[in-house]
Parts: structure tokens; sequence; C-alpha cells
């Protein structure tokens, strides 16, 4: 069996599952943290931060991956709506990665969002940055993150 032939980890699916999402509100976004040093803007960057183990259940396990989305786009820094701009971008990252299925298919039990963070451009940058944070809680079989 070659490595393409492999079978996806439930977690590699909830993966590519949020960023066929993200892709609905930018087509470029991407779980390649190498590509957020191009200087191509928007960016969309997904990527998973950690995993923790959750409550336990009898033959699962229970857990809680943290996954980090991060946005950065052009914009005019004398705009007065520079709020403005960035909440239109959290609110259109949540509502494309939370909805219509927060379960994601039956992948997981929920996709929470947990936190978010703006960063406004500096002086003489253009360059605004969106963080979000969430918390999206599955199971695997006990000893097997192939199977639920």
């Amino acid at each position: 069996m070659t490595k393409a032939d492999a079978p996806l980890s439930i977690r590699e699916q909830i993966m590519r599952q949020l960023l066929e999402r993200a892709r609905a509100y930018l087509p470029s976004a991407t779980r390649d943290p190498i590509r957020r040093q191009d200087k191509q803007l928007p960016r969309l960057v997904l990527q998973e931060l950690g995993e923790a183990k959750d409550v336990p259940v009898f033959r699962k396990h229970n857990l809680v991956l943290t996954v980090s989305v991060s946005l950065a786009d052009a914009i005019d820094p004398r705009s007065e709506s520079l709020s403005s701009v960035a909440n239109a971008h959290i609110a259109g990252l949540l509502s494309v990665l939370l909805n219509p299925d927060s379960q994601l298919g039956g992948l997981c039990d929920s996709v929470d969002y947990e936190s978010s963070a703006i960063r406004y451009p500096e002086p003489g940058d253009i360059v605004l940055g969106i963080s979000l944070i969430l918390s999206v809680r599955y199971s695997i079989a006990y000893g097997n993150p192939y199977a639920q």
C-alpha cells in the first residue's frame, strides 16, 4: 500500500472537511504553514495547534483538537471602518466553518468557536490580521485513529 492509498485518520478527515469549508470563503485557503510566507493577499491558513484527551468513555478516545484559522488581508489603513472589515471577516469565516453542520457530516461531536483576535495594521502597513481558534470534539475507537 502506498502513502496515497493509506486510509485517512478521523483527524485528517476533519481537517480536510474544515479546509474545504474555508475554501468556500477563500479558494486559496491552505493547511501549509510554509505558504504563510507568501506575499499574496488575502491569505487563509488552517493549522492544528494540538490535541488533548477529553472525558473518557468505554472503548473510545474522546479528543479535542484545537485548530487555528488565520486570515491576512490587504486593506486601506486610512479606512475608518477597520473594525467593521475585521468583524465582517470573523463573521464570514464562522459562517462557512460552523454551518450548515457543526458535526462535519458526523465526523465530530461539535466544532466550537473559542476565540478570535484582530491585528490592526501598524502605521505604514496594509495588512489586517484575523485569528480564530476552534475546538473540534470527536471520538475514535479505542486504539484506532481510523474508526469511530
